[in-house]
């Protein structure tokens, strides 16, 4: 070989290997591990990050390594959800537009007393990426339009119906309301007791603390988390102390 060619070919060796031991080289196959594949879907690791911070962001839980660790496995089950809900609703031809996604925002800057574009720079700010919520958003969207669509034809509501209901809002007027969830910790064993009950704690001191009920809820390891949703209001008689 002549030493042309083979100072050419140390020199390009020379520049890989400085590639592969590169920081960024190793942070960049970290982000593209899969985490699981859903019918030929990759959902890569930076999409499990991504979407934790997210979770530790809107529940306020503590970033630490440990809470990361607690809510990886509910989190990527939560991911593989919304992936099949996603491909499900594109095998029905329903799609996301940006306006809905807008509206979605809007409404979350509303709840959060948040300022106009307020919660894309909360996010910038605590280096959480806006596709993260995105992705949540549009398939939380894209399952309500499906389940819409299925469920319309089949749903009548008659006048009476209506009118009892209105007339039952217009009697509570002023009355207490209380909305009620649940989390469920299950115990699989005695020997998980203890661990169960500082569990069960510290959710509670997170909630006092003004953490999102909701939004705990899917960082728990309860089987029902994914299909967390709001209660229907209840006044104070059937409320109990």
């Amino acid at each position: 070989m002549k030493p042309g060619k083979q100072h050419f070919l140390k020199c390009t060796v020379a520049a890989l290997l400085a590639i592969l031991i590169s920081p960024d080289f190793a942070r960049a196959q970290s982000v593209q591990r899969i985490a699981a594949i859903v019918n030929d879907e990759l959902i890569t690791a930076y999409d499990l990050e991504s979407r934790m911070k997210l979770v530790i962001l809107s529940t306020r839980l503590p970033n630490t390594v440990e809470v990361r660790r607690r809510i990886s496995s509910q989190v990527l089950r939560t991911l593989i959800d919304e992936r099949l809900q996603m491909q499900e609703a594109k095998r029905r031809n329903i799609s996301v537009s940006k306006r809905d996604l807008r509206r979605a925002k809007v409404t979350i800057e509303k709840q959060n007393k948040l300022p106009e574009d307020g919660l894309e720079r909360m996010l910038r700010q605590n280096d959480v990426p806006l596709s993260a919520m995105e992705e949540q958003l549009s398939a939380g969207i894209a399952w309500s339009k499906l389940v819409g669509r299925r469920l319309r034809p089949r749903i009548t509501i008659g006048e009476d119906e209506i009118d009892e209901a209105l007339q039952r809002i217009s009697s509570r007027q002023g009355q207490t309301e209380y909305r009620l969830a649940e989390i469920l910790l299950a115990v699989d064993g005695p020997e998980e007791e203890d661990n169960v009950r500082r569990t069960a704690e510290r959710i509670r001191n997170q909630v006092q603390n003004g953490a999102n009920f909701a939004e705990i809820a899917e960082s728990t390891e309860s089987p029902f988390a994914p299909f967390f949703v709001s209660t229907p209001r209840v006044f104070s008689p059937f409320v109990f102390p």
